[in-house]
């Protein structure tokens, strides 16, 4: 029982925190301007540095069990940043 509870606080907390960071992180990358992204990085180094956040991001949201179709949002927006 004990088990059981934990266990459904961690889901709960994992919930909690990774909804924040699946809403601004998207938030905060679709915020830069071209000319920001183009600044800090080449265009091949741009795209390995958002996919890589992005992937984590997606690895992170997965934990969460029922999240699919931010999984697939997140995945849509990637591209998008990556065509940008």
């Amino acid at each position: 029982m004990r088990a059981c509870l934990l266990l459904e606080s961690r889901v709960e907390l994992e919930k909690a925190w990774f909804h924040f960071f699946q809403e601004m992180v998207p938030k905060f990358l679709d915020g830069l301007t071209d000319d920001e992204l183009k600044k800090e990085s080449k265009n091949e180094a741009k795209n390995d540095a958002l996919s890589g956040i992005i992937k984590a991001l997606k690895c992170l949201v997965s934990r969460v069990p029922d999240q699919e179709e931010v999984i697939k949002s997140l995945e849509i927006f990637r591209l998008k940043m990556i065509l940008r």
